[in-house]
């Protein structure tokens, strides 16, 4: 599942590649997965490419196109003449490039909107490697919360852009367990945790992200952060070598090291 590295990396390469570019025109192979309408941007030009939590957010002059990418999307840049390809959704067309929404388990959207990112995000949390997410910040947050702390760094509205990869990874470097009450936290740990959140992710960004099965580069290379993590999914943990265990949490598998957290 793409994480704010991941997208964090596919923005940049989707930047480099399509700014300055105008949209000329598209096709949709499943039309639930778009949300507003194509036409009101062809004809103009992509004037920036950034991020917001997962997703990717493509400016135009007075809109905003909008790729979630959810569980499984992916987006690949292609030559104009280059054919659909299986779990192709979306193909949008440049000058001199053309964009796939693929996503196989269709759980992904393209959104257009006339509202500024602020706007339609309104209602989100701070990004985690910015200023706005310190260890006061995420005290005040959790103030009487008795959801489990991995729950909550994975809310929107606390903190964007931490899934269950990142989520695991930054608990097990903050040494807390993923299913404590977020409100026993101390500051020390709640100091621990929005450190690590900020290395980990960093560090993500810098190796291409953290490619299994889902996530590919824009041109369809694989991230290399898998290499580099402590828990999820390993057999030992990375720290200690203990033995990785595994519970479900709100309906996802979280990984942990029963000797490193408590």
């Amino acid at each position: 599942m793409p994480e704010l590295p991941e997208a964090q990396v596919l923005s940049l390469q989707l930047k480099k590649a399509l700014v300055n570019q105008v949209f000329r025109s598209y096709q949709t192979h499943d039309i639930a997965a778009l949300q507003g309408d194509l036409n009101k941007l062809i004809g103009l030009t992509v004037t920036h490419i950034d991020r917001r939590a997962k997703n990717i957010v493509f400016h135009f002059s007075g809109y905003l196109l909008i790729v979630f990418l959810a569980m499984t999307g992916k987006v690949h840049v292609h030559e104009l003449d280059t054919p659909s390809s299986k779990h192709d959704r979306i193909m949008l067309s440049f000058d001199k490039l053309k964009v796939a929404f693929n996503d196989t388990r269709r759980l992904g959207k393209v959104v257009v909107t006339e509202l500024s990112a602020e706007a339609f995000f309104a209602d989100w949390g701070p990004e985690p490697l910015t200023e706005n997410f310190s260890a006061s910040y995420l005290k005040s947050y959790i103030g009487k919360r008795t959801k489990s702390i991995k729950s909550l760094v994975m809310d929107n509205a606390c903190v964007v852009g931490i899934g269950n990869i990142y989520a695991c990874e930054i608990l097990c470097a903050a040494k807390v367990h993923p299913a404590r009450e977020a409100r026993s936290l101390s500051w020390e740990e709640i100091e621990r945790l929005v450190t690590a959140a900020k290395r980990i992710l960093a560090m993500s960004i810098d190796k291409g992200g953290t490619t299994f099965r889902d996530y590919e580069h824009a041109n369809g290379d694989a991230g290399g952060y898998q290499k580099h993590l402590l828990v999820y999914r390993q057999a030992a943990c990375k720290g200690c070598g203990a033995e990785v265990q595994r519970i479900i949490l709100a309906g996802r598998g979280s990984y942990y090291c029963p000797t490193c957290q408590k």
